[in-house]
């Protein structure tokens, strides 16, 4: 219990210490034109949230002996989903196969969503937000591609898997492990404004669902990272961004 607390309180101020950090930071980034300051700036978040959530949600899972998390859900905390399933009438094996087609639903939209890419135009992308992190040109696509990468391993590790666990571990209760966990990753986004922290807290509602039904984190690290190719990678290409002669978007 007292792990599980110092990982909660440690995470939560790490989180307050992100926004506070992007407040600062993120509207400078949002004004850079030249590519090279762009991609300075992909690869030092890249490897500043490698350590942050990665190296640090690993430590935390570590702590709390909770390593398993990694893939799969722990003995405990099966034993009250399954409980939980038990009381509700419901079996593990539909609540599994829920998680999968919450997976597949998620697949098909991360897909659709790659294709809208084909009928929108430069105009329509908007500069500032989520918007300023898609990549410019060719170079920075490979930036946007590993910070993409990166973000679905490392936010997973630490949000969907340490989080929740300590959580957990403090409640004693699935429930609150999964909206707490949730919530806190929809506000670390919150340099994305109002509407990013809505939509963040979407997505992460439903990985944490898959997680939980499943215990496969392997899946939402997947589906987190494809995802944010499609965002920063596939829908610049789909408007012609990433074309040989492109240098810079403006």
């Amino acid at each position: 219990m007292i792990q599980a607390w110092l990982v909660f309180l440690g995470a939560c101020a790490l989180i307050a210490h992100q926004i506070w950090r992007d407040r600062r930071t993120f509207p400078a980034f949002e004004a850079l034109r030249d590519t090279a300051s762009r991609q300075r700036a992909f690869r030092k978040w890249t490897l500043t949230s490698f350590i942050r959530y990665g190296v640090l949600g690993v430590a935390g899972l570590m702590l709390m002996d909770a390593t398993p998390a990694l893939w799969q859900l722990p003995a405990n905390m099966e034993a009250s989903l399954v409980g939980l399933c038990d009381a509700t009438g419901i079996s593990r094996r539909d609540i599994t196969l829920f998680g999968l087609s919450v997976a597949g639903v998620v697949t098909l939209g991360i897909f659709a969503g790659g294709a809208a890419g084909f009928f929108l135009k430069a105009g329509d992308i908007p500069q500032h937000g989520v918007g300023a992190l898609l990549a410019r040109n060719r170079q920075e696509a490979w930036s946007a591609s590993l910070i993409s990468i990166n973000a679905g391993l490392v936010e997973e590790i630490f949000f969907r898997a340490m989080l929740f666990v300590a959580i957990y571990h403090i409640t004693g209760s699935v429930l609150t492990g999964m909206l707490g966990s949730t919530a806190l990753f929809a506000v670390a986004h919150a340099y994305q404004g109002l509407a990013g922290i809505l939509s963040s807290g979407l997505i992460g509602a439903l990985f944490m669902v898959i997680y939980a039904a499943t215990g496969a984190l392997w899946l939402v690290i997947l589906l987190h990272a494809l995802l944010d190719l499609r965002g920063l990678v596939f829908l610049p290409w789909s408007l012609g961004w990433l074309s040989p002669e492109k240098e810079t978007l403006s």
